[in-house]
């Protein structure tokens, strides 16, 4: 038993010693810090959103809550979406539609391209329409498309 009491004793001491050693700080996480680079990043910056950190604490340990950092980056409008949101002219008997090329965030560029869809352009050309030119005494003649859309054309 007193060799028990003994053993037990030096353990205690032993422990002891190794706290007093390490100390006894015991850190508390303050999540507080923005540190933006690549290890607190949550996602890139978009045309639509900032880049995304988590906040960090002193010892760096990476905390649940985030910042947004940084500048937005601009539009790619690379987008060709056949929508009447972006429909710049419309089909006629001689021409496909164009539209608007778009930013993945549905932004609408400057830009247009023509969307064929293989379907064959229905021109059946018509009698010309005459209008008289008041100021120039004539005539000026447009033909008209005899399609079932009955365009006109120039």
């Amino acid at each position: 038993m007193k060799k028990f009491a003994l053993i037990t004793l030096c353990v205690l001491c032993i422990v002891c010693f190794a706290i007093a050693a390490v100390g006894c700080n015991i850190h508390t996480h303050a999540y507080t810090l923005q540190v933006a680079t690549d290890v607190y990043k949550v996602s890139d910056a978009t045309c639509t959103q900032k880049a995304k950190y988590y906040y960090s604490c002193e010892c760096g340990e990476k905390g649940t809550g985030t910042f947004d950092y940084g500048e937005l980056l601009p539009h790619t409008f690379d987008q060709q979406v056949v929508s009447d949101a972006y429909l710049a002219t419309s089909a006629t008997c001689l021409a496909h539609p164009t539209y608007f090329y778009s930013c993945k965030c549905g932004a609408k560029g400057t830009e247009t391209f023509v969307y064929d869809d293989g379907t064959e352009l229905q021109h059946i050309p018509g009698a010309p329409v005459y209008d008289f030119l008041h100021g120039a005494n004539a005539y000026s003649a447009v033909e008209q498309c005899k399609t079932k859309a009955n365009y006109n054309s120039s």
